[in-house]
């Protein structure tokens, strides 16, 4: 909640202005919780080697605008999807942003972390902090 962008989004929601969002760029978002308790577990174990965080599934920025519009109450028509730059996309071949989280489940019984879930935690972040 506190990157400027969905802080943005939902600052512009509340004052019932349009944002745009790209529909072609997808993330797979975590909440800080989530990775300092995994690096907390890692430093603890003095684990050695590569460790990934990441969400369960990757979807377009418009449903991160989508739950933020949601959140606020605000018309879902206040979203409106828009392709990303071309230099911006050129520079994310790769259409998914999920990553291997299998030693972690195995090592500390973390999984990936649920879009819907984490989205959720923003919005309602973001909905307290402009009330």
């Amino acid at each position: 909640p506190d990157l400027a962008l969905p802080r943005n989004w939902g600052r512009e929601l509340a004052a019932g202005r349009a944002i745009q969002a790209f529909s072609d760029m997808r993330l797979a978002p975590v909440a800080l919780g989530f990775v300092v308790d995994l690096i907390a577990r890692l430093l603890h174990d003095r684990y050695i080697g590569i460790a990934q965080a990441t969400g369960a599934e990757a979807r377009p920025y418009t449903a991160l605008a989508g739950a933020l519009a949601a959140a606020l109450g605000a018309p879902p028509a206040l979203v409106q999807a828009v392709p990303a730059p071309t230099e911006l996309a050129a520079g994310f071949p790769v259409p998914h942003s999920t990553l291997d989280m299998s030693v972690e489940r195995s090592r500390y019984g973390l999984g990936n972390p649920a879009f819907d879930a984490v989205v959720g935690g923003v919005a309602a972040a973001i909905r307290s902090s402009i009330a």
